[in-house]
């Protein structure tokens, strides 16, 4: 059976016979089967064979960001705690002051 505007790479791929919407479907996924796979891009700067050559080191360093954005975190609140306690003696030294 020929199929129009089916191109010649998808026409092998059809199924013998389609009729209707399945048809239309059985014609897209043969044209996109029919499609052949892009290049790989080739990344051949140094930036990226650096990265590629170095990619523990920047495991490391990930971890070690993460690692001290969490012991800030914990750091910062604590200190917050502790300033909302002073805070309220100080208000109550205040208040009996007053």
């Amino acid at each position: 059976s020929t199929h129009s505007g089916v191109s010649p790479d998808a026409a092998h791929l059809l199924p013998r016979s389609q009729h209707g919407a399945s048809a239309t479907r059985a014609v897209l996924v043969a044209e996109v089967a029919a499609k052949p796979t892009p290049a790989p891009v080739a990344n051949d700067n140094s930036f990226y064979a650096f990265c590629r050559a170095n990619w523990p080191a920047f495991v490391v360093f990930q971890t070690c960001a993460l690692t001290g954005a969490i012991v800030s975190g914990v750091s910062s609140r604590k200190k917050r705690i502790e300033l909302e306690l002073i805070m309220k003696k100080y208000r109550r030294m205040m208040d009996r002051v007053d």
